[in-house]
């Protein structure tokens, strides 16, 4: 659904992005000495830092330029203890690798998933803990003061001797950027790690193929998995190069960067990209090792990062960078009434007449079988009542005020009549899901025999897969509807009045216009690939097809006819946009596109003078034509009376021959009974002589000639 509060003014976009992403800062920022008052009136900045950083407690410090990652691992001049350390533990993960061999996979799925821990879990629990209460920067301060000096000593060296070569000698640092650095160690040795082992145990699963058996399948899977892993390299550089270091290393659990935050690149065209499609290397991996072992590696290992994503990222984002404005609007958080399956009250009537419809589909779906023609009725009858019934009453709503008009002839208000239309939206949606998944229960079944079957490489792929795409799904969700708002998920703004005709972009809306009909299914297909179904998929796939007929035959004109200022373009459509504009400002592109456009002109000149002067002779032709026509009109008329006249004889010919036909079957008719008559003449005289004879010769008494006999008589 569209990005739609009717309560809401849109936010500035500054305000937006600086909820967004946890301070993706672009630019460094450094501390002063905690003894030198470097603050100064106009803010001028040193050499050797960037920016001005300000702790929870309010005091100010200069951040000193930092060494990223990936430049301090290869620029030894810069080591400490600490750099020196990280570069043995990834040599002996390079000396595994050579004896990779001779050592069992199992090793390097442990070490792998031993440094996604210490990622996940270990880092995570010491930003939980210092988002919370600083509890890194106490647990520091609670060691003893020898080992704390040497610890911020051994993290701090490489900045101290950049600041050296610029003429700074033993500046001390602000405490809470000392403690930040340590930290910065330990991130950088369990993240090195994590990624270094993640490449090693791609290359032990790495199966080269012999020459004769390399399959087109091979070719494609190596081609897509290396531009996949190409992508997910470059995202990841772009983000770094975007956040900066210290965003990259979560600073702002320590101190507050002063400087402007800049959102470009990849951060207009995915949310998270590091943790998004940063990651898409572990599939580009997967799909060259053509390993399922890998797969599901990969997949527990994103896992684990979204949910750090979620639970220890977020919270933080939230809790800094939110406004007073917003959390007072989550606050109230919206209508005291059933919200999904949230807020259920068992007195009220709408949350019971729901939850019985749920428990009727539950119950047939658990301990009852009906046979797979019923689920399949069911779902089929509640998809379509979604989407053809709601979706024609919110037309009919959009344009003429169907729904409320119907209340306001029985006496309820505007409100109550969207009352009952989020009760019956929302059960809607509710029995939806419940129908597909009882349908993918009784209907296809689970397709593993056992928990040994499942746990199969293929197999548990597909598990921890589905469950991922349904994980996901229910985080797009709950972003979209944290977006939204209570009332605008349910389309408040077909049916209240509108506070504000500018539509608001927050959240997902930042990136794209439709997030719920785009990546909401994402559950629906991780059920799918659970069941490992393919009538599963195409539903969804119908499903998602009818939610976008809904967007671009409902919302889309809503929108158009009642909103301001609606974006032309988001996210990647916008970054692609400007991206060619960029690429058109190039002095060789800009000369070719110059030189291709005058030669269009040109053809497209000549191709409308060709146009005109046929279009002239074909004037002159057709006029020509008509004189013609007109000329023979008369003797194509003369023509047409003859074929009448023509027609007419032929009619008459053939009704003679008729009457001619007729003529002669009636003569032979009479022919027949004119030989009948003269046969029974011929009879009669016969007889009549006979008697004469008789009568003359005296042969026969009285009786006799009085009485004739009975052949006589049939003569007669």
């Amino acid at each position: 659904m569209t990005s739609m509060k009717p309560e809401l003014v849109s936010e500035d976009a500054t305000q937006v992005e600086k909820r967004d992403d946890a301070a993706k800062i672009s630019n460094c920022s450094s501390t002063a000495g905690e003894g030198d008052d470097l603050s100064s009136e106009d803010d001028q900045i040193p050499s050797g830092y960037q920016a001005y950083g300000t702790t929870f407690d309010g005091k100010r410090f200069l951040v000193p330029e930092t060494i990223d990652m990936f430049e301090l691992l290869f620029t030894p001049k810069n080591w400490g203890l600490g750099e020196i350390l990280v570069a043995l533990v990834n040599a002996f993960n390079t000396l595994t690798m050579v004896f990779s061999r001779y050592i069992p996979t199992w090793y390097f799925i442990v070490t792998f998933l031993l440094w996604r821990v210490s990622y996940n879990v270990g880092i995570g629990y010491i930003l939980r803990q210092q988002s919370r209460d600083f509890g890194f920067d106490r647990f520091l301060d609670g060691l003893r003061p020898e080992w704390n000096a040497l610890l911020r000593k051994i993290a701090t060296t490489s900045i101290s001797r950049k600041l050296e070569e610029t003429g700074q000698k033993g500046v001390r640092f602000n405490r809470e950027f000392e403690s930040w650095m340590v930290f910065r160690l330990i991130s950088t040795l369990i993240l090195s790690n994590d990624g270094q082992t993640y490449c090693i145990l791609a290359w032990k699963l790495l199966q080269i193929p012999a020459a004769e058996d390399i399959t087109i399948g091979h070719i494609f899977c190596f081609v897509f998995g290396t531009i996949v892993c190409l992508l997910s390299v470059a995202a990841k550089r772009d983000a770094h190069d975007c956040v900066g270091d210290y965003a990259w290393y979560w600073g702002d659990f320590w101190f507050r960067l002063e400087t402007n935050l800049i959102f470009d690149g990849i951060f207009e065209l995915f949310p998270h990209p590091m943790y998004t499609v940063g990651y898409l290397a572990y599939y580009g991996l997967s799909l060259i090792t053509r390993s399922h072992t890998l797969l599901v590696v990969s997949l527990v290992a994103h896992s684990m990062q979204i949910f750090f994503l979620a639970f220890i990222e977020e919270p933080h984002m939230q809790k800094i960078y939110g406004s007073e404005e917003e959390k007072a609007k989550k606050a109230k958080s919206g209508r005291d009434e059933l919200f999904g399956l949230g807020n259920f009250f068992p007195y009220r009537y709408a949350d019971i007449s729901t939850a019985v419809l749920l428990g009727q589909i539950v119950m047939t779906a658990l301990f009852l079988n009906f046979g797979s023609n019923f689920y399949t009725l069911q779902l089929f009858l509640w998809r379509i009542a979604h989407w053809m019934g709601l979706g024609t009453i919110m037309y009919l709503q959009s344009t003429g005020q169907f729904w409320t008009n119907k209340f306001a002839s029985r006496g309820y208000t505007r409100d109550e009549a969207f009352g009952e239309w989020r009760k019956l939206y929302n059960t809607s949606t509710i029995m939806n899901n419940a129908a597909y998944c009882a349908f993918a229960i009784r209907v296809v079944g689970l397709p593993y025999q056992g928990l040994l079957h499942a746990l199969l490489p293929d197999n548990l792929a597909c598990i921890v897969g589905g469950m991922l795409l349904i994980a996901s799904s229910v985080f797009v969700v709950t972003s979209v509807s944290e977006s939204l708002g209570h009332d605008s998920w349910y389309y408040g703004d077909l049916f209240l009045e509108l506070k504000s005709y500018k539509p608001n972009y927050d959240g997902l809306y930042r990136y794209m216009d439709n997030p719920g009909s785009a990546f909401g299914y994402l559950g629906d297909y991780g059920l799918a690939l659970l069941f490992k179904s393919w009538p599963l998929f195409w539903i969804s796939f119908c499903s998602q097809f009818l939610s976008f007929a809904f967007v671009y035959l409902v919302e889309v004109p809503h929108m158009e006819r009642y909103y301001k200022d609606v974006r032309e373009s988001a996210g990647v459509h916008k970054l692609v946009n400007e991206q060619i504009s960029k690429i058109y400002e190039v002095p060789t592109i800009k000369k070719l596109t110059d030189g291709v456009t005058m030669r269009t002109v040109k053809s497209w000149s000549k191709l409308r003078e060709g146009v005109e002067s046929q279009n002239e002779t074909f004037a002159v032709s057709a006029r020509e034509a008509k004189t013609k026509f007109l000329n023979k009109k008369s003797d194509v008329i003369k023509e047409i009376r003859a074929v009448a006249e023509y027609l007419d004889n032929h009619q008459v010919a053939v009704h003679a021959r008729n009457l001619s036909e007729r003529a002669q079957q009636q003569l032979r008719y009479l022919d027949q009974e004119i030989l009948e008559l003269a046969k029974r003449a011929g009879l009669l005289a016969e007889h009549m002589e006979v008697a004469q004879q008789r009568h003359k010769n005296g042969i026969g008494s009285v009786a006799e000639r009085v009485v004739p006999d009975k052949s006589q008589k049939k003569t007669q």
